[in-house]
């Protein structure tokens, strides 16, 4: 009965649909992000959904649908800077995955997911620099 009232709270669809929006993310705040290959494919396919549709879309109308999804303006804003420089250069493929090896204790291949063409901005330092003056004497 307990599980029962849990898959019906929860919900597989919705624990799976939240997931892969996290690991989006994930993957547009520092360009990669290293998945299990089932994972991977899901994330693949969310991401080039995500640019496809964002394609020849105003500011304003791209802002809103991805602040829906990610809940985060500054995040929304590079997520479409990004698209629009590379929807310019590629029709699809926005994203490469490579083998990076197998994860320790069940062997599991795993798959390092790359944005391409994707420059992660250095974060901007807040700290002032003081000058210290010497005395000539």
């Amino acid at each position: 009965m307990k599980k029962r009232i849990q898959k019906v709270l929860l919900g597989q669809k919705g624990r799976n649909k939240s997931q892969v929006l996290n690991q989006l993310k994930s993957i547009f705040r520092d360009g990669y992000i290293t998945l299990s290959i089932p994972e991977a494919k899901k994330v693949v396919r969310a991401t080039d959904r995500m640019i496809a549709r964002l394609k020849g879309k105003s500011l304003l109308t791209a802002l809103r649908y991805l602040q829906t999804k990610t809940g985060n303006l500054a995040l929304s804003k590079v997520i479409y800077a990004f698209a629009q420089t590379v929807a310019a250069k590629r029709t699809s493929g926005y994203t490469k995955a490579v083998h990076a090896g197998f994860r320790k204790g069940d062997h599991t291949p795993i798959v390092r997911v790359e944005l391409i063409d994707f420059v992660k901005k250095a974060p901007q330092s807040t700290k002032k620099v003081v000058k210290k003056e010497t005395k000539n004497a």
